[in-house]
């Protein structure tokens, strides 16, 4: 913290710049982008060139849901190969849905 101020409590997946922080802090590592989305636009692009409407389809509500309570907890993040590609376009969309307006 900046001049002894204490760092403002923010819940997870509403601000960018807390859920590098607190990722930073859980893996001990430095990664400026959340691992969200590095993993979401790896299977975009891996997968998702082939898929009509990625975007504008919507995923399972349910598996969405819960792969995002499992990103931003303390397991291990999920592995999205098996995960349909809508879903992991809807995952990707609920993150950035779910950040506070720049």
């Amino acid at each position: 913290t900046k001049a002894g101020l204490k760092r403002k409590v923010v819940f997870l997946g509403f601000n960018l710049e807390n859920d590098v922080y607190q990722q930073m802090h859980q893996r001990k590592q430095l990664q400026l982008v959340p691992q969200l989305v590095v993993d979401t636009v790896q299977q975009i692009a891996l997968r998702g060139t082939v898929a009509e409407g990625i975007y504008r389809a919507n995923g399972t509500s349910s598996v969405v849901n819960e792969l995002y309570e499992q990103y931003f907890s303390n397991e291990t993040p999920p592995s999205l190969s098996e995960v349909d590609i809508y879903s992991v376009a809807s995952l990707l969309k609920k993150y950035f849905m779910s950040l506070d307006e720049p």
